[in-house]
This record gives structure tokens, sequence and C-alpha cells, in this order.
């Protein structure tokens, strides 16, 4: 019984993480839509810049120091911080595969999303809650998107999910915590689009966390992972592309740099298709062959029915898991 307590106390504390996180989400983007209103006389770099800050400020600072606290971690917690992984080459490696699955089913729901639903601006709505629907104006800005995507976000989203969740609910049994701390980075992106594609990584990066034991591992194919939506992002929301296919639309005639640039992103998906299919094929390859990730039931005391159906009795659990997906819903229809 009291392993059980001990459970559902784990449970909790991950469903607490989800929640605390969505707060202050919430206040994000009510923050990010004041800050824009009130400074829309400002440069649009100055402006940017700015209502970014505040971004990183409410999504990841404030929600991780109260995190932390609630927890009761601290900076010396060696069940968080490792200094180095004996398997660092081997994990890395695992980069393409969890490229290739990642891509895989985001092209998937992208296609579903545009055909079936008929959503044509699937593609702009999978990066619109990171960028904020904001457009590359200058090299700075580009410079603070590459920021927030290659480093801050991998250092905190790792930190908290393969981190404080998967740590925390590892002695109840490893594949479990992949799969619930995947589940809830995937929630915690807040769209639907792109809950798919992270949770799916989040698979593969909870696998590499318990290969490693580390999270330095799963910090670098994140952060690998994002420059590549980086580099399409600043494509994407580059002048010369927008303008270039408002044009295309209105059958006006491109210039150079716009037909270049068009060109160039073109090219860039291409190869993003080439890397998904080499990524699939590896990552067969590494999962039929690799014992190494292939996580053993550490905790038997539970069948993983038992273990599941403790996790949906829990009310905090269930009641973030349920706020975030009514978040998502909502985004599709004000977004």
């Amino acid at each position: 019984m009291a392993m059980t307590n001990e459970f559902r106390t784990a449970c909790r504390k991950a469903g607490l993480a989800l929640g605390i996180l969505l707060i202050f989400r919430l206040v994000a983007e009510g923050a990010t839509l004041l800050m824009s209103l009130l400074l829309k006389e400002f440069d649009p770099t100055a402006r940017y810049i700015i209502v970014t800050v505040v971004s990183i400020i409410f999504l990841y600072i404030c929600p991780m120091a109260v995190t932390m606290k609630v927890f009761g971690y601290k900076k010396s917690d060696n069940r968080i911080y490792y200094k180095k992984s004996s398997r660092l080459g081997k994990a890395v490696s695992w980069v393409l595969p969890c490229y290739g699955l990642g891509q895989m089913i985001n092209i998937l729901v992208l296609v579903i999303s545009f055909l079936l639903a008929n959503n044509k601006n699937a593609v702009e709505e999978t990066y619109a809650p990171l960028t904020g629907g904001a457009t590359v104006t200058s090299a700075v800005t580009a410079i603070v998107l590459a920021v927030q995507f290659i480093v801050i976000a991998p250092l905190f989203e790792e930190f908290w999910f393969r981190g404080i969740i998967q740590t925390g609910l590892t002695p109840y049994g490893n594949g479990f915590a992949i799969l619930i701390s995947a589940l809830l980075f995937g929630l915690a992106h807040g769209n639907v689009h792109q809950f798919c594609f992270t949770f799916v990584v989040g698979i593969v990066l909870g696998y590499v966390r318990y290969a490693s034991d580390s999270l330095i591992p799963t910090m670098i194919i994140h952060a690998i992972l994002n420059s590549v939506s980086a580099v399409i992002l600043l494509l994407i929301t580059s002048d010369p592309v927008v303008s270039g296919f408002a044009k295309s639309q209105k059958g006006e005639e491109l210039n150079n740099l716009e037909n270049t640039m068009i060109v160039i992103l073109g090219i860039v998906f291409v190869l993003v298709l080439l890397f998904m299919f080499a990524g699939i094929i590896s990552a067969i390859s590494k999962l039929k062959n690799n014992r190494l990730y292939r996580p053993t039931n550490n905790y038997p005391e539970m069948t993983k029915r038992e273990k599941f159906i403790t996790l949906i009795k829990e009310p905090v659990f269930i009641i973030s898991v349920v706020l975030s997906l009514a978040f998502m819903i909502v985004m599709i229809f004000i977004g």
C-alpha cells in the first residue's frame, strides 16, 4: 500500500507539473498579446524582441522556478543533473531516427489536416505558436529566434520533461516513465499539429535519456532538431518568401530575390523528406538490433494495467490533461 501511495504521488506531481506549465502558458498568451498592443507603434524588431523575452520569462523561467520550488528540487540534485554520459556518441546518433519518425508523423497530420479538414493553413499553424505569427524582419530577429529554438527551448524542456517528470516516474517503470513524459511533452506544446510530432520525438528522447542516464544527449538532439525547424521558420517567415507567395496567389511576377528564396525553401523541404526516409530506416534498424534501448520493468509490484488505472484515477493528473486538451481545441478555433 505504501508503494502504491508513492506511485500516486509521483503521478500527481507529473500532473501538477503539466498544470503549472499550462497556467503560465495562459499567462504568457495574455502577456504577449498585451505587450503587442502596447508596443504596436514600436519598431517591429524591437517589438519582437520584447515580446519574445516576455514569452520566455512566462513559458520557461517562471514555471520552472515554481515547479522546482513545489517539488523541492535543487541545483545540486543529482537525480536531474548529470555531468557526463558514458554513451554520448551512441546516444546522439539517435538524432536521425528521432527526426525521421517525428517528421513522418508530422507530415501525415499535416496531410490529413490539409486534405480532410480542408485546413489550408496547416503548415502555418504548426509553427505559429512558436513565432507568434511574426515575420523575420532583420538579422537581430533571426538571432533571437535561433537562440530561443536552439538554446533556451532544449535546455528548459529537457530539464522539465526528461529531467523532472521522467526521473520522477522512473522508479515505477522505465517504459511507463518514457511514455507519460512523452505524452505530457506533446500536450505542453498546446497545438494539435505539434502534439503528434513532439509525442513521437518525446518517446525517442525518453529512450535516449534512459539508456544514457544523462540529459546532455537529449539536449543535444533536441537542439539539432530545433535547428532544422529554425531554418525552415526563418525561410517561411522571411519577407521575400512571404511576399513571394502573396504575389503568386495574385498572379503577379516575382523578383529575383523572391524566386531565389522560394527555390531554397523547396530544396530544404526536399532535404527534409530525404532525412525523414533515412531516419525511418535508421530507426527500424536501431530498434530491431539495439537492446540497450529496450527498458525493463523495474517496478514489478504493479502490472501495466494497474499503473494506468491508478494514473487515470489521479484527479490532478487527469484535470491537467483534460485542461491541456481543452486549450488545444480552443486554439484550433481562435488560432
